[in-house]
């Protein structure tokens, strides 16, 4: 009798066990582990461009993300889709014509990837403390008609460019920024 209640117990205990390691696997990969600010530098052509990811997990689970330029002044790209399955995140980015797939690590602290624009190049997220992600935004104003991110194409000849402009009214007046698409061709 007593050899079976061992066996039982150790059962039970290897049982919880795996339980354990599969919710710990789980919470690595789920999408409250990837909320927050995450910062990367991607080399394109010999220009470095810092990019800021920050990733929002919805009270339905689901997330929502945008992306800043800080070299470039761009802020709020909006990220079109966010899916993360198992360890994998992709982002669809419609308005920079931009995807990002890459894995996140088991402490889930970095996201190695890969950012297609035209074309691939490396790029690797870090997450950062939030104190350390906080920009100073512009004092807000009521919004305006033309507030939003504008894109279009731009035909100066043999090649189109894409470009954007995101366009906010402030408490200080409307400010625009800037941002050539075709990273690789705008330079």
């Amino acid at each position: 009798m007593k050899n079976a209640i061992i066996r039982i117990f150790m059962i039970v205990a290897v049982m919880a066990l795996a339980l354990s390691a599969r919710c710990d696997a789980q919470a690595t990969a789920s999408g409250n582990s990837l909320a927050g600010n995450w910062l990367g530098t991607l080399n394109a052509g010999g220009t470095e461009l810092r990019l800021a990811l920050h990733i929002i997990a919805t009270k339905d689970g689901s997330l929502t993300a945008t992306i800043d330029s800080l070299d470039q002044g761009v802020n709020d790209i909006p990220v079109t889709s966010v899916t993360l399955k198992d360890t994998k995140l992709s982002l669809v980015i419609d308005a920079v014509h931009g995807t990002y797939d890459g894995t996140v690590n088991k402490d889930a602290s970095a996201i190695d990837g890969t950012w297609t624009q035209g074309q691939p190049l490396a790029l690797t997220f870090k997450r950062v403390r939030e104190e350390l992600a906080v920009v100073p935004a512009p004092k807000p104003a009521p919004s305006s008609d033309i507030d939003g991110t504008w894109v279009g194409i731009l035909d100066p000849g043999p090649e189109k460019l894409h470009v954007a402009f995101k366009i906010v009214d402030t408490a200080d007046g409307l400010t625009a920024t800037f941002h050539c698409t075709d990273q690789v061709r705008c330079g």
